[in-house]
């Protein structure tokens, strides 16, 4: 009989078992991680033809750049997004990576990719929903980083209308910030 191995790191265990990329994050279709009060979910969308596979870290924390945020800090969540690269992601999946910082890189989304990228952040915010039940606000301020046409119509048909019939987004005092509430 063999005897079990001690595996000390995880460049040991792919070795020995072999880890695939197409693994994923479980059963979850993106990964969590939370730093205090600030929560991160990273996704990959597949690429459309002739593209590369793009990932992204969205990020729920209380602060905002735009917005007054009113009321107590556990009833409102500020929404940003940055697009990293997903070996980023797969080493932060193995805790071989810090997290990285939110920075002002625009990217571009195109209308085919937008109704894909809120569909994951959809999954998302109700994931972040279900750990902080008395949110009723967000002040999304992804249009800071995010360029993309008819985002607030895809914001609304597609991320509101996953959280349900309760939710609702019109635009904040600034510009690049959406506010969503219940």
């Amino acid at each position: 009989m063999n005897k079990p191995q001690f595996i000390k790191n995880f460049d040991e265990y792919s070795k020995i078992y072999g880890v695939l990329e197409s693994d994923g994050f479980g059963t979850m279709p993106y990964l969590e991680k939370k730093d205090g009060n600030v929560y991160y979910y990273f996704f990959k969308l597949d690429p459309e033809k002739g593209e590369e596979q793009k990932g992204y870290m969205l990020t729920l924390g209380k602060y905002s750049q735009y917005e007054d945020t009113p009321g107590a800090k556990n009833s409102y969540s500020v929404i940003n997004v940055n697009q990293i690269g997903t070996e980023i992601i797969d080493d932060i999946a193995v805790d071989k990576k810090e997290i990285p910082n939110l920075n002002n890189t625009t990217f571009k989304i195109s209308d085919n990719e937008l109704s894909r990228f809120f569909e994951q952040c959809g999954k998302a915010v109700a994931n972040y929903l279900e750990q902080n039940p008395k949110v009723v606000r967000f002040y999304d301020e992804m249009q800071d980083n995010l360029d993309a046409k008819n985002y607030l119509e895809y914001l609304k048909s597609v991320l509101v209308g996953s959280l349900g019939g309760e939710w609702t987004a019109q635009e904040g005092s600034n510009k690049k910030v959406v506010v969503i509430s219940r």
